[in-house]
């Protein structure tokens, strides 16, 4: 290959990688957004096979979100602790592994290759880095179809990575904000149910100054209370504590106030009232 041929080469892999720059920066959920990360990867780089994993710190593991080549394998996650294999070492270093010949690294774990019936001859590796410099996942690429894993290889993985990182973090970030958003709707919701149970005033009895006030510590409590007037003259009040919060509790405390009432009015006596609820 001459040195014009080479230029060609990387000027057209330069084009490729912004086009897949512009299509992770307009792709929203994760899995069409791995999906361009494999695609981009397995064509770019020539390879047979690529998989992304993401990292999960809670857990210390890494876990295959998507991958190429595991449609009829009787595997369908790969998952392993992140002081294992190739891909472990790179989410915990960092650093790129580049294998000419993957069954003569001590490093590389072959359990997958048999349970698949896949042979890896060559693998690149990199880590996929979001914007604060945190490793977010790995992208391991095997069997390059022709011979191993070059340099240049190397260069158009390690941008692909940088890219995949940064806009994997964005989508954990939009769902973590999706997830913010409708924990507060439900919480208003529930805040909402809750609200509308109280009573609007507190019932006239003679002899006493009765009053009513419920000021939740958070968006929603458990707390509910109860005025309620008897045929025989008398007056019950209750208050009662619903465990958790949200739209949950919150449905809860609507069947227990029913329950109450209809128990108290159709005659029965507060014990009795109090003892059936709680079943």
């Amino acid at each position: 290959m001459t040195p014009s041929d080479t230029s060609v080469g990387r000027g057209e892999d330069l084009v490729r990688l912004l086009e897949v720059a512009r299509r992770l920066g307009v792709t929203v959920e994760l899995d069409p957004l791995l999906a361009v990360i494999i695609d981009a990867a397995t064509d770019l780089l020539n390879c047979e096979r690529a998989t992304v994993f993401l990292y999960d710190a809670e857990a210390k593991e890494l876990c295959s979100r998507i991958a190429t080549g595991l449609e009829d394998s009787p595997i369908s996650e790969i998952r392993f602790p992140v002081r294992r294999g190739i891909a472990g070492e790179v989410a915990r270093t960092g650093q790129l592994v580049n294998l000419a010949d993957a069954y003569a690294d001590p490093r590389f774990n072959s359990e997958f290759d048999k349970a698949t019936g896949f042979r890896t001859r060559n693998m690149l590796a990199v880590s996929l880095v979001d914007h604060d410099g945190a490793t977010v996942g790995v992208l391991q690429l095997l069997n390059k179809r022709m011979g191993s894993f070059q340099p240049h290889d190397e260069e158009v993985a390690t941008f692909l990575g940088s890219q995949a990182g940064v806009a994997i973090q964005r989508q954990q970030l939009l769902e973590h904000f999706a997830d913010k958003q409708r924990i507060e709707r439900d919480l208003s919701i529930a805040c909402s149910i809750q609200r509308g149970l109280l009573p609007n005033q507190a019932p006239r009895f003679q002899g006493f100054d009765i009053a009513g006030w419920n000021q939740p510590a958070d968006e929603t409590g458990g707390d509910f209370y109860d005025f309620l007037q008897l045929d025989d003259g008398t007056l019950a009040v209750i208050v009662a504590d619903v465990t958790g919060h949200g739209i949950g509790p919150a449905l809860i405390m609507t069947e227990a106030r029913a329950l109450f009432r209809a128990a108290l009015l159709g005659g029965s006596g507060l014990e009795r009232a109090v003892a059936d609820v709680q079943r």
